[in-house]
């Protein structure tokens, strides 16, 4: 929850001053607050204070999660005008669509505090991953000092992709997951503004709200996505972290632009380590090729905590580049082929047994260009991998007139590439991906032949 003066919002967007996330204010163990909740739910909207409400229409993020947003705008003139103070609370709950309401929420408290200028306004977002469904959102602002308040409800529709390819992909998710987390570019003040002038010359600014789903952190549960193997097989997937980068000027994007694109990694490292293989097992590393570092090697997916790889991830400074990376970066093809060739030099299996195992290395990275002067340095399959299968999961357009230099890096591995620029394009992606774990490329050579 954050506080602005109206008047100063677009001023502040354009300056790209950094908001306030709000963050979920409640404790494992903290009790819930006493709220008339239940009595306030079985009766009709309210509205004490004056306020406007939105539900961004779902969405679906690259963790195959569909995202649903609320904000709330809060007029805090009148709030200023009472002599007496005023105990926030927001909290949301949300129904089945059969009206019960479900067993989780999510709220905040937030005394108001003196002194709040009367342009000023008190503004909410939060955030949720639902299944297909048909829901009834209800958001209650409470003052605890007064008894007063709103009440809010609004009914939301979930909708399935069509001719989905992974029917079952949320089978053992939860139908509900508040996220505590609310992303700085999900508030409601980040928006585009776009200056102009009237005939008169008077400046006038254009808003248009910021609603990318990459920032989200990645949900919890397991993705349904089983992967029956004919033989046992080891899936190791190597994310690559670094932004697109002029490879002449070493010109970096913007930290937003960073926080969209590493979040869009983090979502589709999340799904992907959650592949259940029948007989095998499935590894997952990280690398930044733009600070030439391993990020994280070779966990094993089952046991991935995403809380603290995001958190870690998020803490990789971008606007500084150490000298001795400077020195080598000419080297940055060479440091992921002695990387990857480290992983196929890698011959250990999934568990007991001397059964041989199959192996698979996918490469997941936005395209990516090598800086300028760069060593051709290229992967070579090594011998010792003879049973080594590629794969480049590529997510294209990551920057004005890029291009991509790992394909012709990967080009000698002969991978099976796919290029994905939407969540959609990536669940088909995944679901060819699990069919060729499973012997489906195979199978369709052979009845070609």
């Amino acid at each position: 929850m954050t506080f602005l003066p109206k008047a100063a919002i677009a001023v502040l967007c354009l300056a790209l001053l950094p908001a306030h996330a709000q963050k979920d204010d409640k404790k494992k163990d903290e009790p819930h607050p006493k709220l008339p909740v239940e009595q306030w739910l079985s009766g009709p909207e309210r509205s004490d204070f004056k306020w406007r409400v939105e539900l961004v229409p779902p969405r679906m993020t690259y963790q195959q999660r569909f995202l649903v947003q609320v904000r709330a705008y809060v007029d805090a003139a009148p709030l200023q005008a009472a002599s007496h103070p005023h105990d926030f609370y927001f909290l949301m709950k949300v129904a089945d669509e059969r009206g019960n309401w479900l067993p989780d929420d999510t709220y905040n408290h937030y005394p108001l505090p003196p002194g709040l200028d009367k342009s000023s306004e008190i503004q909410y977002s939060t955030g949720l991953y639902a299944k297909p469904g048909k829901y009834t959102a209800a958001l209650i602002l409470y003052d605890a000092v007064q008894g007063q308040g709103n009440l809010w409800r609004k009914q939301f529709e979930v909708k399935a992709p069509k001719k989905d390819p992974l029917p079952a992909l949320d089978r053992d998710l939860p139908a509900i997951e508040f996220l505590t987390e609310v992303p700085n570019d999900a508030l409601p003040t980040h928006e585009r503004v776009s200056f102009t002038r009237d005939r008169r010359g008077v400046p006038t600014f254009t808003t248009t709200p910021d609603i990318g789903e990459e920032e989200w952190p990645p949900g919890h549960g397991t993705e349904f996505l089983p992967v029956r193997a004919p033989r046992p097989l080891r899936v190791d997937f190597v994310l690559n972290f670094a932004p697109w980068i002029d490879p002449y000027m070493q010109r970096r994007n913007s930290t937003s632009a960073y926080r969209a694109d590493s979040g869009r990694i983090l979502q589709i490292g999340a799904v992907l380590s959650h592949l259940q293989i029948e007989r095998g097992c499935v590894r997952v590393g990280a690398v930044d090729l733009s600070k030439l570092t391993v990020v994280f090697d070779r966990l094993d997916g089952r046991a991935a905590n995403w809380d603290k790889i995001t958190e870690q991830v998020r803490k990789i400074d971008h606007n500084t580049v150490s000298a001795a990376v400077l020195g080598n970066r000419k080297s940055t093809a060479g440091f992921l082929r002695d990387y990857l060739t480290d992983l196929m030099a890698d011959a250990s299996g999934c568990g007991p047994g001397s059964e041989k195992t199959d192996r698979v290395i996918v490469l997941v990275s936005h395209d990516f260009q090598f800086p300028a002067g760069t060593h051709g340095d290229r992967l070579w399959p090594d011998v010792q991998c003879s049973s080594c299968r590629y794969y480049h999961l590529r997510i294209i357009g990551g920057g004005p007139g890029s291009s991509d230099d790992l394909e012709k890096f990967f080009k000698a591995a002969n991978p099976r590439r796919f290029d994905v620029n939407s969540p959609e394009q990536f669940r088909k992606a995944l679901a060819e991906m699990i069919d060729e774990f499973s012997g489906g490329r195979a199978r369709a050579r052979e009845a070609a032949q």
